[in-house]
């Protein structure tokens, strides 16, 4: 029976369509790993967990994988020649490697070993221990057929006449479905072989170069060679009725490089255009960061039968041809194959970087980089709660969630430009890249926000404490008046959609308009409630508009005028609000206050409740029951009014 594996993933963007995230869905690069799926993952990746400690005492520095593949049977044979060295005296030597598939030999200088398979280890054990610091290889044979998933190996098919395909998809935890391995985040492997043996009708791929394919009677010899160093999670293999092209990229430093493509025959021409665009991003990647860094190789896609896309060093595979996709896997070539997540609970660095670049080509030559930015924070503004941090990688939900590693962690990069100041900022990344301890190796959130900080002298723990490690975000509350010198006094205020954060300090840009047609920009440190800045300016003021350029995660942000509003004689003046049950409750430590009129609006502008209450200090505004959701409160005492975005 034919496996169609899409089911699931038809299921899935169906129940996306109808819950109005369909065009999310659509643009992250894997989008069976969504918020919408987290439940149901948890189980199905219980047994996905790492445990490098059983792998941790050795060094590997080459695989040779020679691979048997019929795409119309849904099985593998083969051989894995593993070249490495013991970073202690060793008795045996483990790989992750699941249960399912069977272990038909292993050898060593020749000899076979004893070897056995527990919880997806595969144990093999030496006659006699091996020294430390000293290379040394072990063969491991292996067939059977593999347990499918879409995050490890699957069968599928494609066009009129249901053509086969096998191909992988490792990451997080899926290399060891399929290859016996070293699975972790920890040791990338310095290069690799990759021979596939398959019928002569169909072609093979895999990472870096093409050596050869001789075709031997009915079989096709396809070798590919990769001399960068790289994680398991990113070898990969397709196996189908390929149609190839090759288009070339001029690189910054004059030298052509090949992009390499492998497409379903079906969407041959089609795909020649669509592909095109990657010279557009491989050129603004290029000018922003550093030359491709595998430009040594080659670049290229190979279709596939699943949605989105997979990062894989030199060769992404592709669910389809948009520009986005196209851009988003391109970019993880540096960010995410080059430099790469030192841990899945910082996995942003790998999509947030993606997601980013993608954006930046919206701002760069696609246009619309406004609208991309609303989308993201509107987006992340879905729901109060969720860090960018992943603080359970044992669920494929959490891990890849769009809403936080994608959405969040690219709008986190957009803020720390805006902090830094676009010079410092991509400054800060390229010498990140070019790290010598980082690059074409693992790094962690420290690692950038080391680099960040050398370039800036700016303390930037508390930013990325409360963006990365932390959860929520701002809603900013704006009072202005223009005084009789001209100059306007800015009063702002802000609540939290989380609790884990007492006050977002971030930056806050103002645009300033003027009754004939004058305009100026403002960027304002604010960093605590109940700041007041007075700003002097040589022109009659009609408007000011929050964050016009949309630097911010925030919500429900307003800015009202307000012509009560003193210079500083309330800076040290406190005003809270909160939903209790079916009242707010007003305080103030200004007790010379007795009453109050209070105006609670919903996000539509509608005012809900309209109220004089009085007390001292103390206020209680009932407002009966009120669905969960942002609300906005108009506070009038008299000598000023004050304006606050409440959350129930």
């Amino acid at each position: 029976m034919k496996t169609r594996i899409q089911i699931l993933l038809i299921f899935t963007l169906s129940i996306s369509t109808q819950l109005g995230f369909s065009q999310e869905i659509g643009s992250i690069d894997k989008p069976w790993m969504t918020d919408l799926i987290s439940n149901e993952s948890k189980a199905f990746t219980k047994k996905y967990q790492i445990n490098s400690s059983h792998t941790s005492n050795y060094d590997v520095r080459f695989h040779r994988l020679k691979l048997n593949i019929d795409p119309a049977i849904f099985y593998i044979s083969g051989e894995i020649t593993t070249y490495f060295v013991p970073n202690e005296e060793i008795q045996d030597i483990k790989f992750d490697f699941t249960n399912v598939i069977s272990v038909d030999e292993v050898t060593y200088n020749g000899e076979s070993l004893e070897f056995s398979q527990n919880e997806d280890v595969l144990t093999c054990i030496f006659k006699t221990s091996l020294v430390e610091g000293k290379l040394d290889s072990i063969k491991v044979v292996y067939s059977g057929v593999p347990e499918s998933g879409i995050l490890s190996i699957s069968q599928d098919f494609h066009g009129n006449n249901d053509d086969p395909i096998i191909a992988t998809l490792s990451e997080p935890y899926g290399a060891k479905d399929w290859w016996p391995c070293k699975q972790d985040l920890i040791d990338k492997i310095d290069s690799i072989e990759v021979i596939i043996e398959t019928p002569k009708e169909y072609r093979s791929v895999s990472n870096g170069l093409m050596i050869g394919e001789p075709i031997e009677g009915e079989t096709r010899i396809t070798t590919w060679k990769h001399k960068y160093p790289i994680p398991a999670y990113l070898i990969a293999i397709a196996v189908t009725n390929y149609e190839d092209f090759t288009i070339y990229y001029d690189n910054i430093e004059g030298e052509s490089l090949p992009i390499l493509n492998h497409v379903y025959p079906e969407d041959l021409e089609s795909a020649k255009i669509s592909i095109e665009t990657t010279k557009l991003a491989l050129e603004l990647f290029e000018k922003l960061f550093e030359i491709y860094p595998y430009s040594k190789e080659r670049y290229g896609h190979a279709q596939f039968s699943w949605g989105g896309g997979m990062e894989h060093a030199t060769v992404s595979f592709m669910g389809g041809f948009s520009e986005d996709l196209i851009a988003h896997e391109l970019a993880h070539q540096w960010f995410g194959d080059k430099i790469t997540c030192g841990s899945w609970s910082d996995i942003w660095l790998n999509e947030g970087f993606a997601t980013y670049l993608t954006g930046l080509t919206y701002e760069d030559y696609k246009g619309d980089f406004d609208g991309w930015l609303n989308g993201k924070i509107n987006h992340v503004t879905q729901y109060p709660g969720g860090s960018v941090y992943v603080t359970d990688t044992t669920d494929m939900g959490t891990i890849f969630s769009s809403r936080l590693a994608y959405s969040k962690g690219a709008m986190v990069l957009h803020m720390l430009r805006w902090k830094m100041g676009d010079d410092d900022f991509f400054t800060a990344i390229k010498n990140y890249l070019k790290d010598d301890k980082l690059k074409y190796s693992y790094a962690k959130t420290p690692d950038l926000i080391s680099h960040c900080e050398s370039v800036s002298g700016l303390d930037l723990t508390k930013f990325f404490d409360q963006w990365i490690y932390k959860e929520g975000y701002p809603s900013y509350a704006v009072e202005w008046k223009q005084n009789d010198d001209n100059s306007i006094s800015l009063l702002f205020n802000q609540t939290q959609s989380h609790a884990s954060v007492e006050f977002f300090e971030m930056p806050v840009e103002l645009k300033i308009n003027g009754v004939n047609g004058e305009e100026t920009f403002l960027k304002l440190d604010v960093n605590q409630n109940g700041f007041i800045e007075n700003i002097s300016v040589d022109f009659e003021v009609s408007s000011i508009e929050f964050d016009p350029n949309k630097w911010l995660i925030s919500k429900g942000n307003s800015v009202i005028l307000n012509p009560n509003l003193a210079n500083s004689e309330f800076d040290n003046e406190q005003w809270t609000a909160i939903i209790k049950e079916e009242v707010i409750q007003i305080t103030t430590t200004n007790n010379s206050v007795k009453s109050l009129v209070v105006k609670l609006y919903g996000t539509s502008g509608k005012i809900i409740v309209s109220d004089q209450v009085k007390g001292s200090g103390n206020f209680v505004l009932q407002t009966g029951s009120l669905n969960k959701g942002v609300y906005y409160l108009v506070i009038d005492s008299g000598s000023r009014v004050i304006s606050k975005t409440i959350l129930k």
